[in-house]
């Protein structure tokens, strides 16, 4: 069952790859629904940004970081939401 058939839910937030995998499931939700609250460029927690030394050299902790990452938060429909009261 994907997120967007819960009718329990009424806020959703997701990150995704890039836009077109967000625009994708954001096309099915609509089915559902939802709509797009916000959108913005996805920024990892503090502690993935942190560099750490080691010796001489340094790690970036980027982990799961690529460009092109977005997270979106979806809402219900006003129309969904008068019609499941």
């Amino acid at each position: 069952m994907s997120w967007y058939t819960n009718d329990k839910e009424v806020a959703h937030t997701r990150t995704y790859d890039n836009r077109t995998k967000a625009s994708e499931e954001a096309h099915k939700a609509a089915a559902h629904g939802w709509r797009i609250d916000t959108e913005e460029p996805y920024t990892p927690p503090v502690e993935d940004r942190l560099l750490e030394s080691g010796g001489g050299s340094f790690t970036a902790l980027m982990g799961l970081h690529q460009p092109g990452e977005v997270t979106v938060t979806f809402v219900r429909t006003d129309e969904w939401l008068t019609a499941h009261g």
